[in-house]
């Protein structure tokens, strides 16, 4: 009898735990983190298999096809992806996929994820001997233009002083190349200090505050040197710890609102750049937010920048945070 009763006890729980979980997947379809996770494992799995025989038959098109729509409009990403072919010393003889997702990020709204993206490591060894790690970043869920893997990367696993090299440039938003344009603006005004170029890039509301020519003056006192990057027209700032080279812009957040014919009819960023290196050794970030498109005219532009010298940790703000969710 007492066996029974355990049993029946043992049945009910399960049979509770099946209704939940069914229950869950009806409320929340297939985009619960859980439902998500177990798609992504696959995913990554079938990923690092499709990149490891393209390394081995150094084959690009494979790899091609694993991209984001955004990557794969880069002129040179044939370049970079047969440019890193040759990295690492011989040929692939074993490799281990990581066990784990790693670098998980999401976005979760009532138990539906909305956004998410991750990394994934492989471990290789070569015929040679020689050990690397490779890594790459998948945005799953997300806007179709950045969805697919934005960029990878190959590290010497086996010295102290190690060698990299990345492909692609992962992509923050749809909108990258237009806040990157938008940042070397602000940076070169600031240098030069322009202040008719600055408040042009400024919305009017932000324009009109209070003691505005006199914040910016600050900011100007705060801008030593000249910045030391390259500009670039395709507006694509990243770099990987390497001075000088140019300065790294990501798009921290951003909404959009389309209308009926799927145009565009406001976007609103949040970028942050780090570093901006200068010919007298400041090193600066810049943190702005800005509507590049509005039908509000008073709004529309950068609503508001903070500029922080990284050695001394002074800074200044100058506009108005303005989004209009807030």
């Amino acid at each position: 009898m007492k066996k029974r009763i355990i049993f029946s006890i043992v049945t009910a729980f399960c049979l509770l735990l099946t209704i939940v979980f069914a229950g869950c997947s009806l409320l929340f379809g297939d985009n619960n983190i859980s439902s998500v996770r177990k798609r992504v494992n696959k995913r990554r799995y079938e990923m690092s298999e499709t990149f490891i025989s393209s390394y081995k038959e150094k084959n690009s098109e494979p790899i091609k096809a694993l991209m984001c729509p955004m990557s794969q409009e880069l002129s040179d990403l044939d370049e970079q992806i047969i440019e890193s072919f040759s990295f690492m010393e011989g040929n692939i003889e074993s490799y281990k996929i990581s066990g784990d997702i790693g670098g998980e990020g999401y976005l979760n709204h009532y138990g539906t994820i909305t956004e998410y993206d991750y990394y994934n490591d492989i471990y290789i060894t070569t015929d040679t001997g020689r050990k690397y790690r490779f890594w790459f970043h998948d945005n799953y869920i997300t806007d179709e233009r950045i969805k697919g893997v934005t960029e990878y990367g190959i590290t010497e696993n086996d010295r102290e002083e190690f060698q990299r090299i990345h492909v692609s440039c992962g992509w923050t938003s749809p909108y990258d190349r237009e806040c990157g344009v938008l940042s070397a603006q602000i940076i070169k005004a600031l240098a030069s200090e322009d202040s008719d170029t600055l408040k042009t890039l400024l919305c009017q509301r932000a324009a009109n505050t209070e003691n505005i020519d006199q914040k910016i003056q600050t900011a100007f006192n705060l801008f030593n040197g000249n910045p030391l990057f390259t500009e670039r027209e395709d507006g694509i700032y990243r770099t990987y710890g390497d001075e000088c080279e140019g300065f790294n812009c990501r798009v921290l957040g951003y909404d959009s609102e389309k209308d009926d014919n799927g145009s565009e009819v406001r976007i609103w960023v949040h970028v942050l750049v780090n570093i901006v290196y200068t010919d007298t050794g400041n090193r600066y970030s810049l943190d702005f937010v800005a509507y590049l498109a509005n039908s509000n005219s008073d709004i529309k532009g950068v609503s508001s920048v903070q500029l922080e010298d990284l050695d001394t940790e002074d800074s200044v703000v100058f506009g108005e945070w303005i989004h209009e969710y807030d």
